[in-house]
């Protein structure tokens, strides 16, 4: 099916589109594509199909630009009612989104409840809130996306809160963020977001760009009961956020295999742990840069901390911060604490 099929005397470019995945929806399932060589103004936010019949939805782009009129405009939007219609009606539905560049508005893509569905190839511009926000979107996959000069943030998996879903039950679990990158805008909060969703991956990812952003990574499981594993691999941080570096706080284990960065802000944290988190097992950072610290915010207990193969530097308790009971920040090891340094055969316990 061709978008430009669909196109008549007078009919502006959104009208066009919304007209095809109309049609598209109505089919129950099957493949969309643009023409590559147009530029489309977006001036309403385009309504993906809700459900499909027995099969999914491919959207490829062939390189076409979508650029938003106005700053409210989620580009492509598939937002449940309730929690009913997402579980009963839309959870069956999956998409293949490829070849696209998005330009302008709040969203780019604003999809919730959906499984298996991937956003591939993809580069996002300039958007008010996010580049991508996936919600109740269980194994979603986003792979070779490349994010620009966002204000808020960029990459965001989460819960369905938009629409009543709780901690619970709506969560983002087991997606994977694979060979992606952000280019911060200063003042943005996030490059990559994680929300009350378990089991996801960000492997292979770069943060770079204004080092006013607040966090590079933040993961948080806000109170979820269900939310038991965090991973990043392979993460290449190439500026000093505000805040931290890595923000974690969850539950169960958290694993960072691999972080490479090369500038760091005075005392602000490369990792910071927050309140009530897990398991951290840090690994195979080679390289210090003076400056750095890691932080936990929780004294007396929080986070069982164990790091291997890590530069001999993040095994000294004076480039660790402990918030105290008083809530000062101290130099000193965590209390739970275990880390074999990777090549010079020391072992340091702290807290038994």
């Amino acid at each position: 099916m061709e978008v430009e099929s669909f196109r008549k005397a007078g009919m502006a470019d959104h009208e066009v589109i919304q007209a095809a995945l109309d049609a598209l929806e109505a089919q129950g399932r099957g493949k969309l594509s643009f023409d590559g060589s147009r530029t489309y103004r977006i001036a309403k936010s385009l309504e993906l199909p809700r459900k499909s019949r027995a099969g999914h939805f491919v959207l490829e782009g062939n390189g076409t630009l979508l650029r938003a009129d106005l700053d409210t405009i989620n580009i492509f939007n598939r937002i449940p009612r309730n929690q009913r219609e997402a579980l009963n009606e839309m959870m069956s539905t999956r998409f293949v989104i490829q070849d696209f560049v998005f330009q302008d508005g709040a969203k780019a893509i604003n999809l919730g409840a959906t499984f298996g569905s991937a956003i591939l190839r993809c580069h996002f511009r300039n958007h008010r809130e996010a580049a991508v926000d996936i919600q109740f979107g269980l194994q979603t996959r986003i792979e070779h996306c490349l994010s620009t000069n966002c204000s808020k943030d960029n990459f965001v998996l989460r819960h369905g809160e938009d629409w009543g879903g709780n901690q619970n039950n709506s969560q983002s679990n087991h997606s994977v963020i694979e060979s992606c990158r952000v280019f911060a805008r200063k003042d943005g909060e996030t490059s990559f977001k994680v929300l009350a969703s378990g089991g996801i991956v960000l492997s292979n990812i770069i943060s770079e760009g204004h080092g006013q952003v607040q966090y590079a990574v933040y993961a948080d499981r806000l109170n979820s009961t269900t939310v038991r594993y965090f991973k990043i691999n392979n993460f290449h941080l190439e500026h000093a956020p505000l805040k931290a570096g890595i923000y974690v706080r969850m539950s169960g284990n958290s694993e960072i295999n691999g972080i490479y960065y090369q500038i760091a802000r005075d005392e602000v944290p490369l990792i910071l742990a927050g309140r009530q988190s897990g398991l951290m097992h840090v690994s195979n950072i080679p390289h210090f840069v003076r400056g750095s610290v890691m932080q936990q915010e929780q004294s007396g207990g929080g986070a069982v901390w164990v790091l291997t193969h890590c530069h001999r530097a993040f095994y000294q308790a004076s480039n660790w911060r402990v918030r105290n009971l008083e809530g000062e920040l101290v130099k000193e090891l965590p209390y739970y604490f275990s880390g074999q340094e990777g090549g010079h055969g020391i072992r340091r316990w702290h807290g038994r």
